[in-house]
């Protein structure tokens, strides 16, 4: 039988039709890069790299105006529980520190709070997740999981973990 556990969660953020990034906690960057790089072919125009080094995430409490961020930056509501957010990704530059000491005469830095929060609304994330299944982490609950779409590395056993209610 194969079994399909969770490596980590992920945020992926479009910025056109051919690239893609993907904002993941700290602590499991490396595994899911790792991971990315098993599947890429040889011959294909895919390319899957750390952007770490340039780019840094952030979150505001409070949804101000996740559709209309400054340039520059993506924005976006965290789509997993309305409590956590809105999410800010941005490229390390001069934009990132004056868009920081802007921001920070509105929201005051708070170590720590975000993983309260975050856990008080029972959201697991990072290396909470790994070796989990996804009935074992509240995923179809925090729009991780499709019953409706099909085709997706472990579909059959999180199907059958929802319709017969044991893991």
């Amino acid at each position: 039988m194969l079994f399909r556990s969770i490596l980590t969660d992920s945020l992926l953020w479009k910025v056109d039709e051919k690239q893609y990034y993907i904002d993941v906690p700290a602590n499991t960057a490396d595994v899911l890069l790792s991971h990315l790089k098993q599947f890429v072919l040889r011959r294909t125009k895919v390319k899957v790299k750390d952007e770490s080094e340039t780019m840094a995430s952030h979150v505001i409490f409070g949804t101000l105006n996740a559709h209309n961020g400054p340039d520059g930056f993506f924005t976006g509501l965290d789509p997993r529980h309305p409590s956590l957010g809105m999410r800010v990704l941005s490229l390390k530059s001069a934009k990132e520190e004056e868009f920081a000491k802007s921001i920070s005469k509105h929201f005051p830095d708070a170590p720590g709070t975000y993983n309260l929060i975050r856990k008080l609304a029972g959201v697991a994330e990072g290396i909470e997740l790994k070796g989990k299944v996804a009935a074992e982490a509240n995923q179809e609950f925090l729009n991780a999981v499709s019953f409706q779409k099909g085709c997706y590395l472990g579909q059959e056993l999180t199907a059958r973990v929802q319709f017969t209610g044991a893991v």
